[in-house]
């Protein structure tokens, strides 16, 4: 498998962030690919997880208010990749970033599409997560 810095992919436009990070997962699988691929397939964002990667993972809507629903995204990022949304301005779009690994007890490693590749994967605890997840998760399917 490659790493989470082979893998990584700048999404690049305002509202590509969930193409870029299903660029990561297609790539984490060993796919060669890039956005435009991803957008040619999709069309225009925004995009609805649950319709459009179905066939790249499993789609669902935890509580992020929930230790147990935590603690399951928590498990799920260890075994593979999941993306997940988070809401960091309010009334302003989501925004997608991928769940590559876990870190001691409360950290998990993430790739953020937005941010620059030289500081990937970034790292977040669950306590800090919690405040932005918006709940909804894609744990991705491996090859």
């Amino acid at each position: 498998m490659p790493s989470p810095e082979e893998c990584f992919a700048a999404q690049q436009g305002p509202l590509t962030c969930v193409a870029a990070c299903v660029v990561m997962i297609r790539r984490w699988r060993g796919e060669a690919t890039d956005e435009a691929t991803v957008l040619a397939d999709w069309g225009a964002p925004p995009f609805a997880l649950p319709v459009h990667a179905a066939d790249h993972g499993d789609f669902s809507t935890l509580d992020p208010d929930q230790p147990t629903d935590l603690e399951l995204l928590r498990i799920r990022a260890s075994n593979g990749w999941v993306i997940v949304t988070v809401m960091l301005v309010p009334r302003r779009p989501a925004h997608a970033i991928v769940l590559v690994g876990v870190v001691g007890v409360e950290g998990l490693l993430y790739l953020d599409p937005a941010e620059p590749p030289r500081d990937q994967p970034l790292e977040i605890s669950a306590t800090s997560l919690v405040k932005v997840w918006t709940g909804h998760t894609l744990v991705a399917k491996p090859r």
